[in-house]
């Protein structure tokens, strides 16, 4: 009896020392030990149709399939996707207001009027920004990259004593190197984007 519960312990311990070296592996993959760097740099202007959101950012999925769904309809395939965050984290999660969008950059004319028929759109303006990225592996990055990267930029901007407007992700989601690129634009007057306020 000794003997077979030695050998269960034994059995259990393995399975446990390979769950947990899973999840390590996994949390390596997902980039969850990745140092995060801060740099400055550049956002270029450009030019999105957006649609809104108001609440959690858990609901942002939902949001996003009826404005893909909508865009595809009007003939655009690929988004090049950004989303523009409003409010800092102290905001109640009811009250969070959230920007989806579509770069406009390489639609053709004809795509770009059929879409603005049914979405506003807006020249997001060229600024200075702080600026990190995280890579992306799957649906969890969007939260795992938000959760790592928002801390260390808002801590860097604090040391500065800055305090910039909005937030921006970029998502890089084609090609080999997948990645979410995320702006703290500075000297970005309200009146250069009161479009996006004034949306909700």
């Amino acid at each position: 009896m000794i003997f077979i519960g030695m050998k269960a312990l034994k059995i259990g311990l393995s399975a446990l020392f390979l769950f947990i070296g899973f999840i390590f592996l996994f949390m390596v993959y997902m980039g969850s030990f990745k140092s995060i760097n801060v740099s400055e740099t550049v956002f270029e202007g450009r030019e999105i149709i957006f649609t809104t959101h108001k609440g959690s950012y858990k609901e942002l999925k939902t949001t996003w399939v009826s404005f893909e769904k909508d865009f595809k309809s009007l003939g655009l395939e690929k988004c090049q996707g950004l989303g523009v965050y409003l409010d800092n984290a102290e905001t109640p999660p009811s009250e969070l207001r959230s920007i989806l969008a579509c770069d406009l950059k390489t639609v053709s004319e004809t795509v770009k009027a059929s879409l603005k028929t049914k979405f506003s759109s807006i020249v997001l303006p060229e600024k200075k920004a702080f600026k990190s990225e995280f890579p992306y592996r799957n649906e969890l990055s969007f939260f795992l990259g938000a959760m790592k990267v928002f801390p260390k930029l808002e801590k860097e901007l604090k040391a500065k004593s800055l305090q910039p407007l909005l937030a921006i992700e970029s998502y890089q989601l084609e090609g080999k190197d997948k990645k979410i690129d995320f702006f703290f634009p500075m000297e970005l007057e309200k009146a250069e984007v009161s479009a996006l306020f004034e949306a909700f």
